[in-house]
């Protein structure tokens, strides 16, 4: 399990109100299911689905592993009356009155559990430690659910102490930071214990949605209110819009392309936000309510924020509110300069919008920067995929269609449809010369697509590591049963993508053709999300006419024996490991442990490129003091990049053996 506690362990969504009374609710359950089955590409039987539910129920609704233990677990799947959450017995309800109860009786056991002993002083010793990578494993029987139980309440007591001292609320002593920590945990707990009607029913309806598959997902109306929110084009904004998730925690859900947190290159999709601070203020998001963390964003125009990337690691990015009016300069042009001339892009997203008068999405803004390139006359291009969880399948073609002439990139399949070729219809290209694509274990969907293509056509060389693994296609329906002023969303999955030749990229991921660093990643990939669809491969005739890149083997080789010289790149794989060692229990365990976190990443021995901006964009940077220093410290993270580095002389081998 991915590392998501570090400031929040059990903080269920706050100031959560109920659905309604259960039968509606049920009722609703029903028609969700009903409605996401006419649409979804794979949708399971309805047996399976509630057998599904059942399973996914534990999940959702004892996300630590603090309630029930595993045998409790296999037990419960053998009632039928637990086993039946799609209404079909005599009472369509019942089932939601024995899991409520099931609940309701492991809630109290657990209130009585935290009484007994979060009431007096807890001892906390180096030999005791939380591997935080397996939480949310149901421990096999109650005398591992007390230890299970015990090291995660020491856990966030030592977390919240912790908290006091940053943000001095409280003394330095130990024994006062302790008992009000552990009054802090104690009352936080007891908070969920009450709200177990609330809690449980809102969230049934997105357990149905996740039980068809990791990527549908139900909305409510101001979920989606506030997503469309964050993407105005008139507001001052930082340019990032928050969701809750089960864990509480606050979670980037967009990012809004051109704007502060989008230039920064630091803040991206599924990000945890960890703490606000303005001037020398820290604020701990998770202790604010909704409406406090939006006013608080709303009244500032200059803040610090700590996010928590996916691997883990923590990172400070500063960010200053702008008129956010349109997306210029969303893709910035830079030159890696040293043995040869390469040109540089990375993409965070793949973005698309469409207004009245002209489209306007990522493919544009690439072209448009590449001519600023080619005018720099540059002898190759890396496009950085990095982290890029994908968008718009649209714009990913267009931007296919940039280096080659016209043709098939790829087949897809929607409900009870015949397979279709996916093509770039534009004939001519914008860039025809050497071209890398860099991926990771996150970078996903749309920008598998563009990787695995222009592989498949022999287009670019694509470095890094295994990607993620998604390729399915989704899309957003309003549901009719709701209001129509104020509706409801569900975003089913509807297709799937094969690569050219009929293979997939399904939760097998694009594999590159050289490797750079770790190939498993620290990281959970589609593979291993709960009821992700299998992966299979089509039959279909496509005509196109691939390149073979001759020099791949040798270019592969020269990589490998540099890597395996390379400081840097041993001291980044230590690194991810050190994020997988255990905590120990006590206040210098944890210390150290955040110390490893927010430490900086290892930085490559020695530079071979010097970075800077092309220079068409500079007149800009000359008017805007606060986007050319945080272009300076990007320019200076790409100097340093490890990664980045290995990518570059692959790049410069690759144009030499050409010649």
């Amino acid at each position: 399990m991915r590392y998501a506690l570090l400031l929040s362990w059990l903080l269920l969504l706050d100031g959560v109100t109920a659905v309604g009374q259960p039968a509606p609710v049920c009722d609703r359950a029903e028609f969700l299911a009903d409605f996401i089955s006419k649409h979804h590409i794979r949708p399971p039987s309805r047996q399976e689905l509630a057998t599904r539910m059942a399973k996914n129920g534990f999940r959702t609704l004892d996300p630590f592993g603090v309630l029930f233990t595993q045998d409790q677990i296999n037990r419960h799947l053998q009632d039928p009356a637990l086993n039946d959450p799609l209404g079909k017995a005599l009472d369509k309800c019942q089932w939601l009155g024995g899991w409520r109860a099931m609940y309701s009786v492991a809630l109290n056991d657990y209130a009585g559990w935290l009484e007994q002993n979060l009431g007096k002083p807890l001892l906390f010793s180096s030999t005791d430690s939380l591997n935080v990578w397996t939480i949310g494993e149901h421990p096999m029987a109650s005398a591992q659910l007390h230890q299970h139980r015990m090291r995660l309440a020491k856990y966030q007591v030592l977390e919240r102490m912790r908290t006091q001292k940053l943000t001095g609320r409280s003394s330095a002593r130990f024994a006062e930071l302790e008992a009000s920590a552990r009054a802090f945990v104690l009352q936080k707990e007891k908070k969920v214990v009450r709200e177990l009607d609330s809690l449980f029913l809102d969230k049934l309806l997105p357990l149905v949605a996740q039980s068809f598959d990791p990527h549908t997902t139900y909305f409510k109306h101001q979920e989606a209110e506030e997503f469309k929110a964050s993407l105005s084009t008139e507001i001052s904004a930082f340019g990032f819009s928050l969701q809750y998730n089960d864990l509480g925690e606050l979670v980037v859900m967009a990012v809004q392309p051109g704007s502060p947190a989008w230039k920064s290159n630091e803040i991206h999709e599924g990000d945890v936000l960890v703490s606000l601070a303005e001037g020398n203020d820290p604020s701990v998001v998770q202790d604010m309510s909704p409406a406090e963390l939006y006013e608080k964003l709303g009244a500032i125009t200059r803040a610090q924020l700590t996010i928590r990337k996916k691997t883990g690691a923590l990172k400070t990015v500063e960010l200053q509110k702008e008129v956010i009016e349109n997306r210029e300069n969303t893709v910035s042009a830079i030159l890696l300069e040293g043995e040869k001339k390469v040109g540089y892009l990375s993409l965070p997203s793949f973005y698309s919008s469409w207004s009245n008068d002209r489209p306007k999405g990522i493919a544009q803004d690439v072209a448009q920067a590449i001519m600023k390139l080619n005018r720099e006359k540059i002898d190759g291009l890396i496009i950085d995929l990095f982290d890029n969880g994908g968008g718009s399948i649209s714009e990913a073609v267009e931007l296919i269609g940039i280096f080659i002439d016209f043709g098939t990139v790829g087949v897809s399949r929607q409900r009870n449809e015949e397979l279709a070729l996916i093509r770039d219809m534009n004939k001519g290209i914008i860039y025809g010369g050497p071209l890398m694509i860099m991926v990771n274990s996150q970078s996903a969907s749309a920008s598998e697509l563009l990787a695995s293509s222009l592989q498949d056509l022999g287009r670019a060389i694509i470095v890094g590591q295994t990607t993620f693994g998604k390729g399915t296609g989704q899309q957003i329906f309003t549901l009719p049963d709701t209001e129509q002023a104020r509706p409801d969303m569900v975003k089913i999955t509807n297709g799937i993508v094969y690569r050219v030749f009929g293979s997939t990229y399904q939760k097998k991921g694009v594999i590159p053709d050289i490797e750079i660093g770790r190939s498993d990643g620290i990281t959970d990939r589609e593979s291993a999300l709960p009821f992700c669809l299998e992966s299979d491969s089509i039959r279909k005739k496509v005509y196109v006419n691939p390149k073979t890149i001759s020099t791949l083997s040798e270019l592969r080789s020269r990589s490998n024996k540099r890597q395996a010289q390379d400081t840097a790149l041993r001291e980044l794989l230590a690194y991810e490991q050190k994020i997988k060692t255990p905590i120990a229990l006590t206040t210098e365990g944890l210390d150290a442990f955040i110390a490893g976190l927010t430490a900086e990443l290892p930085q490559a021995d020695s530079t071979r490129f010097k970075a800077k901006t092309a220079l068409a964009d500079q007149t800009v940077l000359r008017i805007d003091a606060f986007q050319k220093n945080l272009l300076e410290s990007q320019l200076k993270d790409l100097e340093t990049s490890v990664q980045l580095q290995e990518a570059f002389q692959i790049m410069v081998d690759y144009l030499n053996l050409q010649k």
